[in-house]
């Protein structure tokens, strides 16, 4: 049966209102009815009759009660207030370690409803700025702990009498714990985690539950979706799906292949499988999360039991998985070797890892290295969409040196402007600084400063439309995205069988290992802002769709018809020729150097391809051809190309060559230098910089250079 739970908020800028929805959503998955109120809605007579409370609470100022929780805190600390005997509670208090009076609010309420006799069920948990990570273990702490407030009578027999025992946890927590012991010595304890992901999300949410798995005593298996093989969880009592929506609620590349096993006719039973889902995903877009529903919905019509409700995620993913992956651990813990589910223990499970003074697994996360603070000079981009205005705002911050860009943005936010807008984390949250193209959630700004200087200008990410202040659309990414047909389309190619009998491809390790590097992209929106290019060319696709093309082609798994579409795709227009300096890359750190020489490798196999035709492939055909001939580096083998036969001799009396045989150029050399020249007039004549019409020292290596492009050289 459902208990009540009431959720007090106090708040001036919204944290702790967007707080307590949160709490909220993750109230129900603990059988528990929350009803969320402004304090400045509720009464202290209210807090009194409930049994079960959880408050919320920002400090203001110098360690005062927000605007909205002054009425209440007065009624309660009256010395006539109600008495709250019957109340349990806790406490999450939001404040600022910059300020004397930290969370002085909540440590207010949480002192003032124990002094009225109320029980505190769990620790007050004391939030700074970056209030996400303490808030999440707060809430994992005292939603289980205020769901077992109010036990059940339990019968226990003895010697032929019966004897009423009434709320006395610590007998059925001794009977519970023995029954974890024994669940937890059985030898299945495997549960198979199943992302996946088109920009690395899914991956990382993956590997960071396989972390948390652990202390619940399972042995987790993460696997890709690509490649894997749907019979073998047939025989899985436990599995947790974590899935990415990409562009219109499409299925990430990774996943289309199983999805379609696991809408065909061959797909395998999975009723002895409990599950749940975690979906990814973006609210700006219609489909929401609508990968991760799908995956919800087959596994249900495939026999499997929903152990815990599908959580879906935002951009902001951290809070509503953190809320997600515990309880849903929890209940898989809780299945016993025969696939058999014991609600009953699910809480204690709970209980136990949070009541533990030692962690049971080793703690994946990067610790926080902290840094002196810094005196930073912020100016920063402003756009309101309603009144189309846009102009910078400029703020001199101390902050310490260890925050990334998103902290520092969060905290000009809840102390300075509550309306600043952006995306805090995952690849959404680039930004552009002093000119480079960043993620905010994983730059620090001791290293922005240390390279840029103590002055930093952040603005959108360039050639993409603003919705507002730094938050911008990748509306024009994701169509050129879906026009180019990025999925696999596999070929028909030799199998092998696997332990279940299903037949499956193989592939070998360094072919996949460089195909995996080939995509190690963490976020395809910021490269596509690596370009100079892409602002001013609607027809271009992007280095990202570019280098995504690449990958595929060099998949030995697709089919020739699918990668001669990419090729065509790569060298018409709008494709990789469009791209004007692909040097440009390099500025932008190592995945920018990356991405350039993938360029460059590209561009070189489309002209071996095409035969050396076209515009690009005579340029490099004749200029090695007269490198080689020569002996000699000179530009007028590609001058002549780019003009033609006709544009020569209209260039005869007009153009360059004119000036040349009139002495106008850049050096005052001999008109003359050697019988290349007059072999190859009119271009070659006149006065050349003789850097470039110098002799080839090393003239085996440009020989070797072009013979690797085409053998007839």
């Amino acid at each position: 049966m459902s208990r009540p739970l009431l959720i007090l908020f106090g708040t001036q800028s919204g944290n702790s209102e967007d707080l307590a929805s949160q709490l909220a959503k993750s109230a129900t998955s603990h059988n528990l009815t929350p009803t969320v109120l402004d304090m400045d809605a509720a009464t202290v007579e209210q807090m009194a009759s409930s049994e079960r409370v959880l408050i919320i609470c920002s400090t203001w100022g110098e360690g005062e009660m927000p605007d909205s929780a002054e009425a209440l805190w007065d009624s309660a600390s009256k010395d006539d207030a109600p008495r709250m005997e019957n109340t349990h509670f806790s406490v999450c208090a939001l404040g600022d370690t910059s300020y004397e009076l930290f969370c002085q609010s909540g440590k207010d309420w949480d002192n003032r409803l124990e002094e009225l006799g109320a029980k505190r069920i769990f620790p007050r948990k004391d939030c700074d700025v970056d209030f996400d990570e303490p808030y999440t273990e707060w809430a994992n702490g005292a939603l289980p702990a205020i769901s077992a407030v109010g036990g059940s009578v339990s019968v226990v027999q003895e010697s032929e009498k019966v004897e009423k025992i009434e709320d006395k946890p610590e007998l059925v927590s001794s009977a519970s714990s023995s029954r974890i012991d024994e669940i937890m010595s059985e030898g299945d304890r495997k549960l198979v985690i199943l992302f996946g992901s088109q920009s690395g999300n899914s991956e990382d949410l993956a590997f960071r539950t396989k972390s948390k798995a652990s202390q619940f005593g399972l042995n987790a298996e993460v696997f890709d979706m690509e490649g894997y093989d749907l019979n073998s969880l047939s025989d899985t009592s436990r599995l947790l799906v974590i899935c990415s929506t990409w562009g219109e609620g499409d299925m990430p590349d990774s996943a289309e292949a199983l999805w379609q096993m696991a809408n065909s006719e061959n797909r395998p039973k999975l009723s002895k499988t409990h599950f749940s889902v975690c979906a990814l995903g973006d609210t700006s877009y219609e489909l929401f999360c609508q990968s991760g529903k799908d995956w919800d919905r087959i596994i249900e019509e495939m026999g499997g039991s929903r152990i815990q409700d599908r959580v879906d995620c935002d951009v902001d993913f951290d809070p509503p998985y953190e809320s997600w992956v515990t309880p849903a651990l929890a209940n898989l813990a809780s299945v016993d070797s025969s696939g058999t589910h014991h609600q009953e223990l699910v809480t204690v499970f709970i209980e136990s890892l949070i009541g533990g003074d030692e962690k049971t697994d080793i703690d994946l996360d990067s610790p926080v290295i902290q840094r002196d603070p810094i005196q930073i000079s912020f100016e920063i981009f402003r756009f309101n969409p309603e009144s189309m205005e846009n102009g910078w705002d400029t703020l001199e911050c101390r902050m310490p040196g260890h925050f990334s860009i998103s902290d520092a943005l969060n905290k000009i936010r809840n102390e300075v402007d509550p309306t600043l807008s952006f995306r805090a984390h995952g690849p959404l949250s680039g930004v552009s600084i002093n000119g480079a193209v960043i993620r905010a959630d994983i730059t620090r700004l001791e290293d922005l400063a240390n390279l840029c200087g103590n002055h930093l200008k952040i603005e959108p990410l360039p050639g993409c439309q603003v919705i507002r202040d730094l938050v911008v659309s990748t509306k024009k990414y994701d169509t050129h995205r879906i026009n180019s047909k990025p999925w696999m389309i596999p070929a028909t190619r030799t199998g092998v069988k696997t332990v279940s009998g299903t037949v499956i491809g193989v592939m070998e390790m360094t072919e996949s290992l460089e195909i995996h590097e080939l995509g190690d992209i963490n976020s395809p929106q910021l490269l596509q802002s690596f370009s100079d290019t892409l602002p001013y060319d609607s027809d271009y696709r992007g280095p990202a769709i570019i280098i995504h093309a690449w990958k595929r082609i060099q998949d030995s798994r697709l089919s020739d018809k699918a990668r001669q579409s990419l090729i065509d795709l790569l060298q018409d227009e709008g494709g990789i020729w469009n791209e004007s300096d692909s040097g440009v890359f390099n500025r932008h750190g190592d995945l920018g150097v990356k991405i350039a020489s993938l360029f460059n490798e590209c561009r070189s196999e489309l002209i071996r391809k095409k035969g050396f035709s076209g515009k690009h492939g005579r340029l490099v055909k004749w200029y090695g051809l007269s490198v080689k001939w020569s002996g000699k580096v000179n530009e007028t083998t590609l001058y002549r190309q780019v003009l033609g036969p006709l544009g020569l001799i209209s260039n005869l009396f007009s153009g360059v060559s004119m000036r040349m045989m009139f002495g106008f150029t850049r050096t005052g050399s001999k008109p003359f230098r050697s019988l290349l020249p007059l072999v190859a007039p009119p271009a070659g004549i006149g006065k050349m910089a003789p850097m470039i019409n110098s002799k080839v020292e090393s003239h085996h290596e440009v020989v070797n250079l072009f013979n690797r492009l085409d053998k007839r050289f």
